[in-house]
């Protein structure tokens, strides 16, 4: 027995505590790894397909094939896809509603387009609370922040506002949104470039008092880069 092979001595060893814990931390790892090495090869078993046949897995409606674009056939490319956005309130009511002419209301644009389909166009107006400035009679005192507006007036003179809000360092712009490729995204859009950020809405203005609001996109900014001012 004095020649006995090493191995056999370091396993003659009595064994303390903290091996057992180990002997057992070691023993469920490779217990683990043989279950996940075993389901690794049963996976590939589900998938197997026998020569000269073809599986077909469904995930969704198949696509056509189309020849590519360009080519005799091809599809012209897809309209870039803009969400219906989500449903917000773009009017604060701690801001007193004001309209063009107002006292202190020096910024005004007027936008005539048909909103509602009905061949009767509306008027636009983009209203902020900034003076003339002293200096320039055709410019304007900005400072670090302004009140903007913007409602819709009707053939019939009723007025609605849609956009209502506190605009820290930055300015705001309607437009008439082309929906001649999204019938759905009829209506005015509305964006606000501000130091926070660049947000994009969607008005879908149905009458006086009767419309909704969508927020279609939001992005945060840390820094831009562009000339200094407003409108």
């Amino acid at each position: 027995m004095r020649n006995r092979p090493r191995y056999l001595v370091a396993y003659s060893r009595r064994r303390t505590p903290r091996g057992s814990l180990l002997a057992w931390i070691l023993a469920l790892a490779g217990w683990t790894a043989a279950a996940l090495f075993g389901l690794g090869y049963l996976a590939p078993l589900d998938t197997f397909v026998p020569p000269g046949e073809e599986r077909t897995e469904v995930t969704g409606t198949p696509a056509p094939a189309h020849d590519p674009p360009g080519q005799p056939g091809g599809d012209a490319p897809a309209a870039t896809t803009v969400p219906q956005g989500r449903p917000v309130n773009l009017v604060h009511p701690g801001y007193p509603l004001a309209h063009a002419g107002d006292e202190g209301w020096g910024l005004h644009h007027r936008l005539v387009a048909d909103l509602t389909g009905d061949g009767r166009p509306e008027t636009v107006h983009l209203i902020a609370r900034v003076e003339r400035s002293t200096r320039d009679p055709s410019g304007f005192a900005w400072d670090d922040g302004h009140l903007w507006q913007v409602y819709v007036e009707d053939p019939d003179g009723p007025t609605t506002h849609v956009f209502s809000r506190w605009v820290q360092i930055g300015t705001v712009r309607a437009g008439l949104i082309d929906d001649s490729a999204r019938p759905d995204l009829r209506g005015l859009a509305i964006t606000t470039l501000e130091g926070a950020g660049v947000g994009l809405y969607r008005i879908a203005y149905r009458g006086p008092g009767d419309f909704d609001a969508f927020e279609l996109v939001h992005v945060p900014l840390l820094a831009e880069a562009g000339p200094s001012g407003y409108y």
